[in-house]
């Protein structure tokens, strides 16, 4: 943009001096550009109480981040002063823009240099959420997006991400938002079938793979396409029937997924941990039934009481009683 004139400044604060919010953000990105920072805040600050969100939001962040770079024991008086401003302008902007304005707001602080600050983060993904259950299409994007690939310090959470991926589409008014969750529907239904072709698994009906791509999200908060599934094989949903066998297969390939994109594993981990107790008494154990494979006892004694207690039922009719016990190595 080509530098003011006398003349169209002359204009310009006439026109903001009358209330014309865009007048005074005109000037106040000539005098950026000029490097005159006194005059750039003035006019900043006249658009943003004239209502321009623009204005406001740069407010609201700059304060924010001016304040977390001063040392209180510096300055500790004009520290508080930025606080109270962020403070001030990030109210205005919540409620004279409502979603629009949190969004930008969470945009802004995603764009700044602190933004790699966990307290700037943590902003950034509460305003998101907020936008997005006010219904802000966009909003919900990028939560998706934060979630697929645990990004803004989340924690990658495979079933959040389908959410926000699904509350998008819902709205209508986004046909890129519509196009995203049939990429992702489509990618999830090749995952599930590539993971059963490898795992020797009969390949699943229609039916199951409708389900499990479009079906109720489950109770879960799953890292990974593979945590997912083994969640699923875990507690016997989405129409697939327990298989712990497999479930900790895939969750030693989620915990190998994570690390080399760098994420932190800890809950795959502590999931495969609690596979691998003993289903009778929840010590470590280093022996599985001989038929399934999948459940491990650390003893014979505990091997009985599983068969006659279940998970509860007291039935007596496990699937494996009276098979002998399979020793496993330490993994």
């Amino acid at each position: 943009m080509s530098t003011l004139n006398p003349a169209e400044i002359r204009k310009l604060k006439k026109l903001a001096d009358d209330g014309d919010s865009e007048a005074a953000w005109t000037l106040a990105m000539h005098y950026g550009r000029e490097r005159e920072s006194t005059l750039f805040n003035e006019h900043v600050t006249r658009a943003a109480e004239l209502g321009l969100l623009e204005a406001q939001v740069i407010l609201a962040v700059g304060n924010s981040c001016m304040s977390t770079g001063i040392r209180m024991e510096e300055d500790e008086v004009f520290s508080e002063h930025m606080v109270r401003e962020a403070r001030y302008w990030t109210h205005k902007v919540s409620t004279d823009h409502g979603a629009e304005g949190k969004f930008e707001l969470a945009k802004a602080y995603i764009s700044t240099a602190e933004a790699s600050e966990a307290n700037k983060q943590g902003e950034a993904v509460q305003l998101l959420k907020e936008a997005a259950n006010e219904g802000h299409t966009q909003a919900m994007r990028w939560l998706c997006d934060a979630y697929a690939y645990g990004h803004l310090g989340s924690e990658a959470n495979a079933v959040m991400s389908e959410h926000w991926a699904r509350e998008a589409a819902k709205k209508g008014d986004d046909e890129e938002a519509v196009k995203f969750l049939v990429v992702f529907q489509t990618a999830k239904g090749n995952a599930l079938l590539n993971i059963c072709k490898v795992a020797g698994m009969p390949a699943p009906s229609r039916e199951t793979v409708k389900r499990y791509i479009s079906g109720p999200l489950p109770d879960h908060s799953a890292m990974t396409a593979f945590s997912y599934f083994a969640h699923c094989l875990i507690h016997g949903e989405c129409g697939f029937e327990k298989n712990l066998r497999l479930a900790k297969d895939l969750l030693k390939v989620s915990i190998g997924a994570l690390k080399t994109l760098e994420k932190d594993p800890a809950p795959d981990k502590a999931l495969l941990k609690q596979l691998r107790r003993c289903h009778g008494c929840g010590k470590y154990a280093y022996w599985t039934c001989k038929l399934c494979r999948d459940v491990r006892y650390c003893s014979r004694t505990c091997q009985k009481w599983h068969w006659k207690h279940g998970d509860g039922s007291g039935s007596g009719n496990h699937p494996c009683k009276y098979y002998e016990l399979r020793h496993v190595k330490k993994k």
